[in-house]
């Protein structure tokens, strides 16, 4: 069964390095000094001064970051906050390429800054069916019509065309406002089309096998920062929700898998002899996925942001590869060469920026 699995948010709560007077030391000039392209939004936040949108050199029309802040202070001079505090997003675009978990924390290592907690994440799982076949637009008109019931999270909202001819749904968010994780299935083709076409999100469909041809779905959970982490029920074993829990896609599905028990455990709605319903633990399972650890996950390939190759990159790999055949260049510096043909290869791959 071809999925695509991404994070489709990330949010971090970070404090900003700080010199010995208490005053920060992350500031747009520092941050253009170490190489980035920042740009200042003319307006900040309620919590937050100042918001930064961050672009590597290379592509300054590639936003990959986010930051706000410099808290603002109350009335009496105080804050609300550690004085501090920054929030941190990565934005949506970078998130699809190959390891942008794994770049943030670079990121964060490189400029200082001290990660206290995700602020939110969302896991999404792209897909034209379910495992067992059926359709998703059937799954959920038999949700909405009574026929499957939900475990868990009892608030629901829905969406969809009213006609002359019946309701059309397209998509259905379970859980509050005040919900540590809420679940959502809808049509994402359907939104993209209706909302913003996003090409590297069909990028990531076409890497992944899926058919674009037919309406794409997604199920997502969106997690937030009271969530703590998971419990093993077998082991009483506790799993600490750390950033480096999300640093691949074959941990993503892991977590899917672990979320989809709880919050996407569907009942077939059954009767007794006498015509009343059952109680829902007593009704059968409707298993829409199924977990194979032999599951191959995809790797991005087409990805939009990077098909850009500059003629400088092409002219350095091209010579460090030459510099392997040539007998007048030391050991030495082959091997360096040869870091640099990976870094390019990994960057010109979406793998680094």
């Amino acid at each position: 069964m071809n999925r695509c699995i991404n994070l489709d948010w990330l949010e971090v709560y970070c404090l900003e390095p700080q010199s010995l007077d208490g005053t920060s030391m992350i500031t747009k000039e520092y941050l253009e000094k170490i190489g980035w392209v920042v740009t200042c939004r003319d307006f900040g936040t309620p919590l937050y001064n100042e918001v930064l949108f961050l672009a590597p050199s290379d592509r300054p029309d590639f936003i990959v970051y986010e930051i706000r802040r410099s808290p603002r202070l109350d009335s009496s001079g105080g804050c609300f906050v550690h004085a501090a505090s920054c929030h941190i997003r990565v934005r949506n675009q970078m998130l699809y390429t190959a390891f942008p978990v794994v770049a943030l924390c670079k990121f964060l290592t490189e400029t200082g800054y001290f990660f206290k907690s995700i602020k939110r994440i969302d896991i999404a799982l792209d897909f034209n069916y379910f495992d067992d076949g059926e359709n998703p637009a059937y799954v959920l008109d038999a949700y909405i019509s009574g026929k499957i019931s939900k475990i868990n999270q009892g608030n629901v909202s829905a969406h969809g065309l009213d006609s002359w001819d019946g309701r059309k749904w397209n998509s259905v968010k379970w859980g509050s406002t005040s919900s540590n994780v809420t679940t959502k299935l809808y049509n994402k083709s359907l939104e993209m089309k209706q909302c913003q076409m996003k090409s590297y999100i069909q990028d990531s469909w076409k890497d992944a096998g899926l058919d674009l041809s037919i309406p794409v779905w997604r199920v997502e959970f969106s997690i937030k920062s009271g969530l703590k982490g998971f419990k093993n029920k077998q082991n009483d074993e506790y799993h600490e929700m750390r950033i480096s829990r999300f640093d691949s896609r074959q941990k993503l599905l892991f977590l899917f898998h672990t979320l989809c028990l709880k919050y996407f455990h569907f009942k077939v709605r059954e009767q007794n002899e006498d015509g009343t319903f059952k109680r829902k633990d007593r009704c059968r399972s409707k298993n829409l996925f199924k977990i194979s650890l032999l599951e191959k996950m995809y790797e991005p390939k087409t990805f939009t942001a990077n098909k850009d190759i500059t003629r400088v990159d092409r002219i350095i790999l091209n010579r460090c590869l030459q510099w392997q055949n040539r007998s007048d260049i030391d050991d030495a510096t082959k091997d360096s060469a040869m870091v640099v043909v990976e870094f390019l290869e990994k960057r010109l791959q979406g793998y680094i920026y």
